[in-house]
């Protein structure tokens, strides 16, 4: 029988969950590019005009940045 992980579990679950919002973050920049006809400077942005209901919170010690090709990352702050 194979032994599991718990911490290798919840790293991999916590992986997939950044990914996720990373994934949903990036949608929303997307869609606004081109609903908008430009990049936005802040995620701040997306809440305001109604492409979020709010900023998720990064991972502690990372914060959320916009690259050119218009995919959200997470960044050193």
């Amino acid at each position: 029988m194979r032994k599991v992980d718990p911490l290798a579990t919840s790293a991999g679950a916590e992986e997939a969950q950044i990914a996720a919002v990373l994934n949903e973050l990036t949608q929303a920049v997307r869609k606004y590019g081109v609903e908008q006809r430009r990049v936005p400077k802040t995620l701040e942005e997306l809440v305001a005009k109604g492409y979020l209901s709010r900023v998720p919170e990064a991972p502690a010690g990372k914060k959320f940045a916009i690259n050119k090709d218009l995919q959200v990352y997470l960044a050193n702050p």
